[in-house]
């Protein structure tokens, strides 16, 4: 944990003078690495040396490079709640709900499957196959995506028209829980125009907050993601039978793509249908994003010691764990800077993760560097979302910005507070980081 001997001064500056995208647009996202589309860029299940989502290939001379599970992701799946597939559409070999479980592999086999429904399975008024995973400690809804759901669609050999490669996958509403009980759904767009035959094509950029649209299998692995923010208007948010804060249950609906279901404007769905043997959606893994994080749990990659600063930049582990910066690497660019406008306005950045619950970020001014009681709190921020500005006098606001490698993720961020420029006299600014029990 970070001690009492954290409560350290960061950063001094001197100046002396005289979002939420809706989901109704699109293009949408592509299959895979389309890191800046801003309503769902897919998340890379692995990161490394060989590239985002990039999984080695066993017993290749890659596999030396060692990609790894993506650290973005704090926690999977747990526990499988519930699990009711379409028997008649999926073999056995393919009825494993817990493969759902723990972290991605990118493994395409590594997979439940829902089943499909064939045309009497639609006369008798069969539901479409289902599985809801739950988990040990709850998603809560931060800023951009809150976690991901990785199916195993495949890269197809035809493209859109504007060269985007289709994929064969089998599409399915998401929808979550505070109480396993009283579940909400994702709202989600599908504008496929016709029916598509077994085991054909879909256009990814015609979808949205669908599982199943994202590559995950044969060396490539990214995950659609979900932002909980997007559930905000829903009854049953709204009325507080689902809290977005405590979600601790995903469930997976099949679609079965025949175009008997709608998406939220009412157009039908249509995905490859019907499908057999592993028929239906497969799902392969949920990734936590958005749930508080300490030092201790950030720290399980060998960096234990707080003060240590093991690769000699001059940042100990907990500044970078408290900047977003990367305790293996030397790092060449500041955690925080000031920066003037052609204005009369000063911006104080710094970097953080927003998923930070052991530690308070305190912007402080003085004017006498000599008064070590004289530093005064202007504007706080953290854990998890919170910030305030304490002296309106000396601030006068906050921005943020979205500083993922993918647009869709919005927990790690660039923080400014606004400073007026023209003051009397100097003023000296400090960023100091205070330990939370």
């Amino acid at each position: 944990m970070i001690g009492k001997r954290a409560q350290r001064l960061v950063f001094f500056g001197l100046i002396s003078l005289g979002v939420h995208m809706g989901v109704w647009g699109q293009p949408y996202s592509a299959g895979f690495s389309d890191d800046e589309n801003a309503f769902d860029a897919p998340i890379p299940g692995f990161v490394g040396p060989l590239g985002d989502g990039v999984v080695p290939a066993a017993g290749s001379e890659d596999e030396a490079f060692e990609n790894s599970v993506n650290g973005l992701f704090l926690g999977w799946a747990d526990e499988v709640d519930s699990y009711w597939p379409v028997y008649p559409t999926v073999d056995p070999v393919w009825r494993f709900p817990t493969l759902a479980l723990g972290p991605v592999t990118g493994d395409a086999y590594d997979v439940v499957s829902l089943g499909d429904m064939e045309d009497i399975d639609f006369e008798d008024g069969v539901d479409p196959g289902e599985l809801t995973l739950s988990f040990s400690e709850p998603i809560q809804n931060l800023s951009g995506a809150d976690f991901a759901v990785f199916e195993n669609a495949l890269v197809a050999w035809t493209v859109n028209d504007d060269g985007v490669a289709k994929v064969f996958g089998e599409l399915a509403f998401v929808e979550v829980s505070s109480d396993g009980t009283n579940f909400v759904r994702f709202p989600s767009v599908s504008t496929t125009e016709s029916f598509v035959s077994s085991y054909g094509e879909i256009d990814p950029t015609l979808v949205h907050n669908l599982v199943g649209k994202h590559l995950n299998g044969y060396q490539r692995s990214w995950g659609t993601p979900f932002d909980l923010s997007d559930l905000l208007g829903e009854a049953e948010v709204v009325n507080g039978l689902v809290d977005l804060d405590q979600i601790r249950y995903v469930k997976i609906v099949d679609i079965p793509g025949r175009g008997d279901f709608t998406d939220s404007l009412g157009n039908p769905i249509y995905d490859p249908w019907s499908t057999y043997g592993s028929g239906g959606v497969d799902i392969e893994a949920v990734g936590v994003i958005s749930r508080g994080m300490t030092f201790d749990q950030w720290a399980q990659a060998g960096v234990t010691d707080p003060d240590v600063d093991g690769d000699k930049d001059g940042y100990p582990n907990w500044m970078e764990y408290a900047f977003r910066l990367d305790p293996s690497v030397a790092d060449r660019e500041s955690a925080y800077w000031l920066e003037s406008d052609e204005g009369d306005q000063m911006k104080l950045w710094f970097r953080r993760d927003e998923r930070i619950a052991d530690l308070l970020y305190v912007v402080e001014v003085t004017d006498d560097l000599v008064d070590v009681e004289s530093w005064d709190a202007i504007a706080t921020f953290g854990p998890l979302n919170q910030q305030a500005v304490v002296a309106p006098e000396e601030v006068e606001g906050v921005e943020v910005n979205w500083a993922g490698d993918q647009a869709s993720v919005g927990v790690l961020q660039e923080v400014a507070v606004l400073l007026p420029f023209l003051v009397d006299g100097p003023r000296f600014y400090r960023i100091r980081l205070e330990p939370l029990e």
